[in-house]
């Protein structure tokens, strides 16, 4: 072999794509553990409202005044487009249906006598805290093509999380937030 020409290894299709693992986690406090996607989420529906409520008509009004009540809660949906293939290349040992019962669960409780605990969730991107809240809402969209299984190899999964705020929020605290959150 000439020394000045170095032979590649073949790869492995993984090697290919930018897999971000570990960079993508969901940890619930419930289970006191987490889960990591092989994927950054595709799209983000993020949005903040304030509640009011009509003052009863006054004579002379022109329209009606509104009264503040209450802000929030926010919520988020992320959505994650991945194949099943993508956690170690064989479908068959279940990865993303691990991903996906880990995110359903967090829509039940846990029951201990009369104690009803639910989990509060964390999303993590490359250590970044997106949001903290409940998990309201967990939905799957499959298509094909069809794996060794008999199941659709794609899905599309949504997560919309409710923020639980970890401290008092007002006007000028959003204000001053950063890009993100």
């Amino acid at each position: 072999i000439d020394a000045g020409v170095t032979t590649a290894r073949p790869a492995t299709v993984f090697q290919s794509f930018n897999i971000p693992w570990g960079d993508v986690r969901l940890y619930s406090s419930l289970d006191d553990d987490y889960v990591d996607f092989p994927v950054y989420p595709e799209q983000v529906s993020d949005g903040r409202k304030a509640n009011y409520t009509e003052m009863p008509d006054l004579l002379y009004q022109y329209e009606p005044w509104e009264i503040y009540s209450s802000s929030g809660p926010r919520t988020v949906t992320y959505q994650f487009d991945f194949h099943r293939d993508m956690w170690n290349g064989d479908h068959n040992l279940g990865g993303a249906n691990h991903l996906i019962r880990f995110c359903q669960a967090q829509c039940y409780p846990e029951f201990t006598g009369s104690s009803v605990n639910t989990a509060i969730v964390t999303l993590y991107v490359k250590g970044s805290t997106l949001i903290s809240g409940v998990l309201t809402d967990v939905s799957t969209d499959w298509d094909g093509p069809i794996g060794h299984d008999g199941w659709y190899l794609h899905c599309k999964l949504s997560l919309t999380i409710t923020e639980v705020a970890s401290r008092p929020l007002n006007h000028t605290v959003i204000k001053n937030m950063g890009v993100i959150g």
